[in-house]
């Protein structure tokens, strides 16, 4: 690599990181103030704060890296270009495609990066995080103890219920379950006072079972001391809800906890919608470093305000376009790969409509 290639990617690698650094700083100073009021309330420690912050910089470092870099692009190469540094690299019989192909280089190389960090490392500090608000903040327990109105369906449609669990004892209270046959009937229901977690199971007492035919009438009435329902084998830990944010697990983690949604039939949307999120967000540094090249190298006269102004509002145009396909995955309006691909194919678009017309006006003059 020759000496100008060196120093044009050293420029843009110190100034993408400085344009991050100051852009997730500022994120974390408009957090603090916008909730200062609550940690105030909440007498929250200096040293806890700092720590709050200081472990979500990692996730928002992966977010704002492709502004970060797009700026730094941008900024150098109409820099040089307006100071005509460019023409005197090309009288030297210097292509400029030899430096733009390897900083496009290094959006690939920052994209295959940012994948890597976030699966393994941002859902680490994610929940130190997490664990810092809920316990050092919020002052919350650090293990969840107690879960009321439990609700899921269980492989086979049957409908479980209950009103109250206590995970210390292994224990719930008033349990219904509920069958129906194929049309979709109540054909069976259990009704039991409490039950036990004992040998991978939950064991059922003083229960009470209806049958009833296909117009819902009841045909059959008992009551059992005790029932062991072997399909009801899902572990206490895992009806404890809420202890472990989806964005603070790991791929395994959300694979392992998709399986689980789905052996219970709950919907699995939001947690595909963010193992495809985790993959493709890093596609905006390639596709956005593409951009900052073919506009930075071909606009003149502009202003170190203009490309800093141009870039932060196509920066924050296309996160905040990522947040709402994002968004629609969760909710079901969409398919979760779709909700992952697609804001990066329309900025891909984009960006080529936009150096075939920044091309075409440069070529104009």
């Amino acid at each position: 690599m020759k000496i100008l290639e060196r120093y044009f990617i050293r420029s843009i690698l110190s100034l993408s990181i400085l344009f991050t650094i100051i852009i997730v700083t500022l994120y974390l100073i408009i957090d603090l103030f916008n909730n200062m009021t609550y940690y105030i309330d909440k007498k929250a420690v200096v040293k806890d704060l700092f720590l709050y912050y200081l472990y979500q910089a990692p996730a928002l470092i992966i977010t704002f890296f492709a502004l970060g870099l797009l700026t730094a692009v941008f900024f150098s190469l109409a820099h040089r270009v307006r100071y005509n540094e460019v023409s005197a690299i090309r009288s030297m019989g210097i292509r400029m495609n030899k430096i733009t192909n390897k900083i496009l280089l290094i959006g690939f190389i920052s994209a295959f990066i940012l994948v890597f960090m976030n699966i393994f490392f941002v859902p680490y500090f994610n929940n130190l995080s997490f664990n810092i608000k809920r316990i050092k903040i919020e002052k919350m327990p650090i293990e969840k103890r107690y879960q009321r109105d439990i609700y899921f369906i269980g492989n086979d449609k049957t409908i479980y219920t209950a009103k109250y669990l206590d995970k210390k004892q292994n224990k719930m209270f008033n349990i219904t379950i509920i069958r129906k046959d194929a049309n979709g009937n109540i054909s069976e229901r259990y009704d039991s006072e409490y039950s036990l977690w004992k040998n991978n199971h939950w064991a059922l007492f003083n229960v009470i079972i209806r049958n009833f035919d296909t117009s819902n009438c009841l045909v059959k009435y008992r009551e059992i001391d005790i029932i062991d329902d072997y399909k009801l084998n899902i572990h206490p830990d895992k009806l404890i809800r809420g202890v472990k944010p989806i964005d603070n697990m790991t791929l395994k983690d959300l694979f392992s906890y998709a399986s689980y949604m789905k052996g219970i039939g709950q919907d699995t949307k939001e947690i595909y919608t963010q193992i495809y999120y985790l993959f493709f967000n890093p596609l905006s540094v390639v596709v956005l470093v593409m951009l900052g090249v073919f506009i930075g190298i071909n606009l003149k006269n502009t202003s170190n305000l203009f490309e800093f102004g141009i870039s932060l509002l196509v920066g924050f145009f296309y996160w905040g376009t990522i947040q709402s396909f994002r968004a629609l995955g969760n909710s079901g309006g969409i398919s979760p790969i779709i909700a992952g691909l697609m804001p990066h194919i329309i900025f891909l678009i984009i960006s080529i409509l936009t150096i075939i017309g920044v091309k075409s006006y440069s070529q104009s003059r």
